[in-house]
């Protein structure tokens, strides 16, 4: 009985590992800058400052702006939001407008609309991916999640729908780790059944 029981603390025990592992973790809300950057398909990296740690947006090789500097507008108008998608443009200082990207004296960059309001470049992103989300389908010929032959026909096919790299990383270590445990249960299972032999 003593084995059994040792057996099964023994074999749940990297289990209890992997579920801690998996745990949720608090997460800090992401930095707007940070977050507008890499929205936009830029890379950030960090730059180490006698002031501090300076997040810098990448738009090439080449190309790169401080990031707050980037999403308040001050710099790198070529690479924002709204000249992506064609707005108009323009840096405001009002902090209504702004939001949490205000800081007195630097205002921020707003995208002017067909109808002339003026949204901040960052909140506009927000509103239109959250619209993407409730209509995924863009109608470019590629079928990516979140779209689906249900919510995008003209997009999808059954054929032509993509895992996302990220999802095929997750599934493929999601699937080493089960093997790994049914490995290591295999193994225990085998030494205890020859343990015991050797003891009869």
């Amino acid at each position: 009985m003593k084995k059994a029981i040792l057996f099964f603390i023994f074999m749940l025990s990297p289990l209890s590992i992997f579920a801690q592992e998996s745990m949720v973790h608090i997460i800090p809300p992401p930095n707007p800058s940070a977050a507008y950057c890499e929205e936009l398909g830029y890379k950030i990296t960090i730059k180490k400052t006698p002031e501090g740690e300076l997040g810098i947006c990448n738009f090439s090789d080449t190309e790169q702006a401080p990031a707050w500097s980037f999403l308040r507008g001050e710099e790198a108008q070529e690479h924002s939001y709204c000249a992506k998608v064609g707005y108009e443009m323009k840096l405001i200082d009002d902090p209504a407008k702004c939001g949490a990207t205000y800081k007195p004296g630097h205002g921020c960059l707003a995208c002017i609309l067909e109808d002339g309001s003026e949204v901040e470049a960052g909140n506009l992103l927000k509103i239109e991916k959250a619209r993407r989300l409730t209509n995924p389908c863009n109608n470019d010929g590629k079928c990516l999640t979140p779209e689906t032959p249900q919510n995008c026909p003209q997009d999808c096919t059954v054929a032509k729908q993509e895992i996302p790299k990220d999802n095929a990383k997750n599934i493929v270590l999601a699937i080493m780790a089960i093997s790994g445990i049914i490995v290591i249960i295999l193994t225990s299972y085998y030494f205890l059944r020859k343990k015991e032999n050797n003891d009869i």
